[in-house]
């Protein structure tokens, strides 16, 4: 579990590394929170629809299933949201109310397929289309998801909020998904492969004209299991990934410390790190705090011990 858990922290270390861009594999895929979903039947377009295996969809989102097989009908529930399908039929219903589809859900390989269109916007997730790497990305409205104003973040679910200067740029749901897109250029093949099958949400990517940086990641975990000294002990594993993927990269002179900082008035563990890039020297800390059910890794990258402690002294606690 804790070498799972440690992809999180890695993530975040390496977005806060990261600054350039790459293309992606050709094929229709569907993208969740920023994880490729596997299926055991690929995608498919129907009349222009992009239709996918109703039970694999339904389940990432996070519903309950029910198959009634009488009527080849779908009820699925997610909280207060009750979508109910029926396949050849084009009427869905969300709570009642009627739906109707352009292309109704259908038998394709002995799997029902339905429109990931319709089924994620029932369960109010965004949905878009990007035509460049031919994929349906998916963001859910989660309550973990954090907010942007007047260049103040809060994350009222995980307890923290971030200051940014006035210099600072908070970047877009696109741009953290180019930054998503090329990490596992650096990361060993063992993380290629976890971050795959991992339930990541990148909420937030911010950096100042400098170039310093901070980004906010959350794993779904049972945190009810995670002890402090779990979370030492991810900061270990993930030092070794990190230092590893680092030198392929070109970094040099890695150093790490656990040690502990004071933020906002509460003493927390946190992990930094320090190493070089072409003679320029880079600091990060990261800090994992456990969640109601997820994971956040804050990770702050700057040049400077000032940027490193002016960036720690911005973020405070939300009650």
């Amino acid at each position: 579990m804790k070498r799972i858990l440690s992809i999180l922290l890695v993530l975040t270390m390496v977005f806060g590394l990261m600054s350039f861009s790459a293309s992606a594999d050709s094929g229709i895929k569907v993208i969740l929170n920023g994880t490729q979903l596997e299926f055991d039947v690929q995608p498919q377009l129907i009349n222009d629809r992009t239709m996918v295996p109703l039970r694999k969809i339904f389940e990432s989102l996070g519903a309950a299933v029910l198959w009634e097989d009488s009527t080849y009908t779908v009820t699925a529930t997610k909280g207060d949201i009750t979508v109910v399908m029926q396949i050849n039929n084009n009427d869905m219903t969300v709570n009642g109310e009627k739906i109707t589809l352009d292309v109704p859900p259908q038998l394709v390989s002995g799997r029902t397929l339905v429109p990931v269109r319709a089924v994620a916007e029932s369960f109010e997730s965004i949905v878009e289309w990007d035509d460049v790497t031919q994929s349906v990305i998916i963001t859910e409205r989660k309550s973990i998801a954090g907010s942007v104003e007047n260049n103040v973040y809060e994350n009222k679910f995980a307890g923290f909020g971030f200051s940014a200067g006035e210099d600072w740029v908070f970047s877009s749901e696109e741009e953290i998904r180019e930054l998503n897109n090329i990490v596992a250029d650096v990361m060993t093949e063992e993380y290629q492969d976890a971050i795959s099958k991992a339930n990541i949400y990148h909420d937030m990517m911010a950096s100042d004209s400098s170039g310093n940086n901070i980004g906010v990641n959350f794993e779904k975990a049972d945190t009810s299991n995670i002890t402090d000294e779990d979370i030492s002990d991810i900061y270990d594993v993930a030092v070794g990934v990190v230092e590893d993927s680092f030198a392929s990269y070109g970094l040099t002179n890695f150093t790490s410390d656990k040690t502990t900082m004071n933020i906002d008035g509460k003493d927390v563990d946190v992990l930094c790190l320090t190493y070089e890039l072409q003679e320029v020297k880079l600091q990060q800390v990261s800090i994992c705090i456990k969640c109601d059910g997820y994971l956040a890794a804050i990770t702050v990258t700057a040049f400077s011990d000032e940027a490193i402690k002016e960036i720690i002294d911005s973020l405070y606690w939300i009650d």
